[in-house]
């Protein structure tokens, strides 16, 4: 449709009050990381075995889309085995995460107290325990498992942070600052990293 005609339709779809993100396609393509929050390898493993035969075509969708999503790798670690994330700080970033500079978050992190996902559900973890989760949220909505899977060298926290085009480097500098993610009990014996894949 042409501008105009697309700016009635988002004028009606605002009367509606639906609390739905937006996103404005390119002829219909919109980009795999912003539909499935995959990161790179699995999206890469998933586009060569699922559309090999139209590889040409996904590949230039894939390099047009690049440039309008930066992806942040944010890890968390810690030389004490039973070290766990501070579930309040995380939750707060859940919180309060603008849905139009922060697309999507997903994490696998070790925690010592269960977490609810945004319909107030508890986490079918370990009570009191030390347990492995894994977080996923997605424009204001998320939802915390029970992650069966346990590396003995996985990291206390590895997160990526899909944000919109221009927007990682305030978020770097946030995450950095600890203020969102940190290790529980105030430890200071953790290494926070971010870096910029995307």
């Amino acid at each position: 449709m042409d501008e105009r005609a697309f700016d009635i339709f988002l004028d009606r779809l605002g009367d509606l009050d639906v609390d739905t993100p937006q996103t404005k396609s390119d002829k219909g393509w919109i980009s795999k990381e912003l539909l499935f929050g995959f990161d790179s390898k699995m999206a890469r493993a998933w586009m060569s075995d699922s559309h090999s035969h139209d590889h040409g075509h996904k590949h230039k969708h894939d390099h047009d889309h690049r440039s309008e999503m930066e992806c942040l790798s944010v890890t968390l670690t810690s030389p004490n085995a039973e070290a766990g994330v501070d579930m309040g700080k995380l939750e707060r970033l859940l919180k309060s995460a603008p849905k139009d500079e922060v697309y999507r978050i997903k994490a696998v992190l070790y925690s010592n107290n269960s977490s609810k996902s945004t319909d107030g559900s508890d986490v079918n973890g370990v009570d009191g325990g030390r347990a492995r989760y894994i977080l996923n949220w997605s424009f204001g909505r998320w939802m915390w498992s029970h992650d069966e899977v346990v590396e003995s060298e996985a990291p206390t926290l590895r997160m990526s942070i899909f944000t919109a085009q221009y927007e990682s480097t305030k978020w770097t500098k946030k995450i950095e600052s600890g203020q969102f993610v940190a290790l529980a009990d105030e430890a200071t014996d953790g290494a926070l990293a971010v870096k910029r894949v995307q």
